[in-house]
């Protein structure tokens, strides 16, 4: 089974979604996390891919209020 996690802060899903990330591994479940601003050589990306997480950069705006954008995104 497979798990994706969105969030628009990628330091938000260390702060406050590791124990949720660490409770699907133990039940056999592949978890992904999409934010933006990723990228290979932040500590937040580095502690995602020691975890096993398979993490995606997307073009999310943080502060955007246009939904046919999320929609486009999506």
């Amino acid at each position: 089974m497979k798990f994706l996690l969105i969030s628009n802060n990628p330091s938000m899903v260390i702060n406050f979604r590791l124990d949720l990330i660490k409770d699907l591994q133990k039940r056999n479940i592949q978890v992904f996390v999409a934010a933006p601003t990723l990228s290979l050589d932040t500590p937040d990306c580095k502690k995602l891919k020691s975890l096993g997480v398979v993490f995606h950069n997307i073009a999310l705006s943080r502060s955007g209020l246009n939904p046919f954008k999320d929609l486009v995104l999506l």
